[in-house]
């Protein structure tokens, strides 16, 4: 564990970027991929090549820095095949974020269901 400057605990398991390091990965966050609860997710690429998806919580997200860190917590000691891993998380100049190893071939609900359909 380590403290940041807003005195909340971190984990030492999730690594953390630098906004600027993300901002380059998601050339400005460009490359928009979806939208969640959360907020938007934007694809990135590192500067080791390694693709990776980022979700930037959304300003009226009702999800609080304790809350946030929480999350953190949990998600850099959760290790499963069937779950996107956690690579870390950037939590710079009152932006919070959640970057996880990018998963190529749609969403979750595409994969599991099939291409959905709609009518009217």
């Amino acid at each position: 564990w380590k403290k940041e400057a807003n005195s909340i605990d971190v984990p030492t398991q999730a690594r953390p970027f630098q906004l600027l390091e993300i901002k380059v990965a998601t050339e400005s966050f460009s490359r928009k991929l979806g939208e969640g609860g959360f907020g938007p997710v934007y694809h990135g690429i590192l500067p080791d090549s390694h693709e990776i998806a980022v979700k930037v919580q959304s300003y009226d997200s009702k999800q609080g820095a304790n809350e946030f860190f929480n999350e953190v917590q949990l998600l850099s000691r959760a290790h499963h095949r069937h779950v996107v891993s956690l690579v870390g998380y950037c939590h710079e100049a009152n932006s919070r974020m959640l970057v996880y190893e990018y998963l190529s071939g749609g969403t979750l609900e595409r994969n599991l269901h099939g291409k959905i359909v709609y009518s009217s």
